[in-house]
């Protein structure tokens, strides 16, 4: 999801609209909603131009005039108008699940499952291929004004059972920057100028020290991290399982749970000052779309 304001909230998926017997319709209504503040408004994309609206998987924003809803393809709103961009010479077959886009929208980068990843300059109309060296999933992704994007990857990993961390630069070149023994990088950020990744409920930095790339052990959460988002380097939070979330006030982390009634699974968040916007499923598979205030 892309929370730019309380009135300009954008999250995506797949979907229905249910009759009044709680069945939903065969065909769903778009995979991309909008929230202005008073209701919500859905829209359809799909990159062939058909009316076949598969399921989106990632929304990025940086201000209203720099949004990104992504799944098989990426789609950006300057603004003004809608852009469809296309691949240059491959086919994004895992589908877009993480989105990260510098402030001018001038770098792109969009990562997904079997080593897919896509660089995007604004200097060239086509999103290219990046070479992961490793066959293993590319599974969130994070970057610096200058167009430097760190990649987590492992999961499905054929070098040894050991995930990366990867550096690419703006001419779309990759580089293993840390070897993550035995371990799934699975959420990447920045912060202080140094790259963090969890793995499973562990946060770990990385420092470099006489021309190499070491970890520190920096927290161990209760529950596994699924995802993070921050807005500053001491308002960060990272999403939990089972409804449950850290944040970190530049000091402290804290675990916070919130109230609501069942079960929730979460599945994104975005961090604007002291609001913070997640979306995740309720009992029966219900879209659960949630805003809470820091006091």
């Amino acid at each position: 999801m892309a929370a730019v304001s309380p009135t300009d909230i954008w999250v995506t998926g797949k979907f229905f609209q249910y009759d009044s017997l709680g069945i939903p319709d065969a065909k769903p209504i778009g995979n991309v909603a909008h929230w202005n503040g008073k209701e919500w408004t859905y829209h359809g994309f799909n990159s062939s131009g058909y009316e076949s609206w598969y399921e989106m998987d990632d929304a990025f924003a940086t201000s209203a005039d720099n949004l990104w809803v992504c799944g098989g393809s990426p789609f950006q709103w300057n603004g003004a108008t809608w852009t469809t961009h296309g691949y240059d010479g491959f086919y994004f077959g895992s589908g877009i699940i993480e989105t990260w886009a510098s402030s001018d929208a001038r770098y792109v980068c969009v990562v997904g499952l079997d080593r897919s990843c896509a660089y995007y300059r604004k200097d060239d109309p086509q999103f290219r291929k990046v070479i992961i060296p490793y066959k293993e999933d590319c599974l969130d992704v994070t970057g610096t004004e200058d167009g430097t994007m760190y990649v987590a990857a492992g999961s499905n990993t054929h070098d040894n059972y050991n995930g990366h961390i990867y550096r690419i630069t703006p001419d779309r070149s990759a580089e293993v920057y840390y070897i993550a023994s035995t371990m799934d990088p699975f959420t990447i950020w920045i912060e202080n100028d140094e790259v963090r990744f969890t793995n499973a409920s562990r946060i770990y930095r990385l420092i470099e020290v006489e021309g190499r790339v070491e970890s520190r052990f920096v927290y161990e959460a209760d529950l596994h991290i699924l995802e993070e988002d921050h807005d500053s380097e001491n308002n960060i939070f990272l999403m939990l399982q089972r409804g449950n979330f850290l944040h970190w006030n530049g000091s402290t982390w804290k675990q916070i749970s919130i109230p609501y009634q069942g079960e929730f699974w979460g599945h994104d968040l975005d961090v604007n000052g002291r609001d913070v916007y997640f979306v995740g499923f309720g009992t029966g598979q219900y879209c659960v779309i949630a805003h809470g205030r820091q006091i």
